[in-house]
């Protein structure tokens, strides 16, 4: 992967694979990891490619996690490559929650993993903190910069929300472009690393065409149960509403995982009775103690209403359509990126983005309690990540027995 090759598609869906089966601790951790493995070790994308992802998962809708790997798989290796990627990040995820639904609804008890979690959290802030400083040190070059980026971390800390973050987007960009100079210091810091870039596509009739074309299909499937010229089976119903249901939900929900907990309990135990408040808490809990994007919960839901096509369907529609919807953008993206302006206004994004990483790293560690053993895993997670370059799976492997020996 050294040379200027694009990624293949098993490279693609391995590495994000693995991701997806160590990235215990939520969106931020798993971006960690794809910084550390695809730009540090690999050096198949570069730091500016992982903050436009950000920069643009934050303000569409869908679970943020699955939006920037789409955007990142499509980089490496365009539409292919953003599906081998969501496939690879989703599928460990998938296959721990089926199996953990299973047990779930025959045993009726939840697996406890709370002393493991105690030791892997501090890790998990530890790994953000140490890819936010390298970021920081690698794409921060003026004073406003820094101040952007404070002004974003002050922000998210104290007000927060998807409207917060879309505010600072806007805000940071509008000030690259008045503030940023024709000069490229942060290109010269990083001129030893030559990613492959895809060429932009250009936004024209295939970029309206394909979404057009896919809205057309889904509105014609939605349809089938009302024709009355098709013999719908009670199973069939069911799946058709899962899909239909979940996925009208993760295209008008934004800011992440967290803002769509509130919206699917208000639909799924209040409006539809699928699941009671018990359940709908304990798939919650299942989906923090499982890897890769909160979301997955949506598997559990599906798998109590229609067994594991329910549970197939519910993901694909929780992660599918914003996953469309991204490799949309990220095509315009790509393709204006290069205007002078688009590029000034990157700068101030970017920082504005390891802003929003620094206020990860303290919103998750005002949920930890602070004493000797928690501040012991911080301490050694980060000499080992910043310092060593210890495999980020192994330190989060680490993390967890202690928790698991030491609470």
């Amino acid at each position: 992967m050294k040379d200027n090759k694009t990624p293949g598609l098993t490279y693609i869906f391995l590495t994000f694979l693995r991701i997806g089966a160590t990235s215990f601790g939520g969106f931020m951790l798993q971006i960690s990891m794809v910084q550390r493995k695809l730009v540090e070790k690999d050096k198949v994308i570069d730091n500016a490619s992982v903050l436009d992802g950000i920069s643009l998962g934050s303000i569409m809708p869908g679970p943020m996690a699955a939006n920037v790997v789409a955007y990142i798989g499509y980089r490496l290796n365009g539409i292919r490559g953003a599906f081998a990627a969501s496939i690879g990040v989703i599928l460990p995820s998938f296959i721990l929650m089926l199996g953990l639904s299973w047990l779930y609804f025959r045993y009726g008890n939840l697996t406890e993993a709370d002393s493991i979690l105690k030791g892997i959290t501090p890790a998990v802030c530890a790994i953000i903190f140490s890819v936010a400083i390298n970021l920081a040190r690698k794409n921060i070059a003026t004073a406003w910069q820094w101040i952007v980026a404070l002004i974003s971390l002050i922000l998210l800390i104290f007000i927060g929300g998807f409207y917060t973050t879309l505010g600072i987007i806007l805000a940071s960009g509008i000030t690259g472009i008045f503030l940023s100079t024709k000069s490229n210091p942060e290109g010269a810091k990083n001129n030893t690393v030559h990613p492959p870039i895809i060429t932009a596509p250009s936004p024209g009739y295939k970029a309206v065409i394909y979404p057009t074309v896919i809205l057309i299909m889904l509105a014609l499937i939605y349809l089938i149960p009302f024709w009355g010229i098709f013999s719908v089976s009670e199973e069939a119903r069911k799946i058709h509403d899962i899909f239909f249901r979940i996925g009208a939900v993760s295209l008008t929900l934004f800011g992440g995982g967290y803002v769509f907990i509130p919206a699917l309990g208000e639909l799924f135990v209040d409006q539809l009775h699928w699941v009671s408040q018990k359940e709908f808490a304990d798939c919650i809990a299942l989906g923090q103690i499982t890897p890769g994007p909160i979301m997955i919960s949506a598997a559990f839901i599906g798998y109590k209403i229609a067994g594991f096509w329910g549970a197939l369907v519910g993901t694909l529609a929780i992660f599918g359509p914003p996953a469309v919807l991204m490799i949309v953008a990220a095509r315009f993206v790509m393709h204006f990126k290069d205007f002078p302006s688009i590029k000034a206004a990157f700068k101030g994004i970017h920082a504005a983005v390891i802003g929003m990483i620094l206020a990860a790293v303290i919103i998750i560690g005002n949920t930890i309690e602070i004493d000797w053993p928690r501040l012991s895993i911080f301490a050694s997670a980060f000499a080992l990540v910043t310092w060593l370059k210890i495999d980020l799976a192994l330190v989060l492997l680490a993390a967890g027995l202690a928790g698991y020996l030491l609470f």
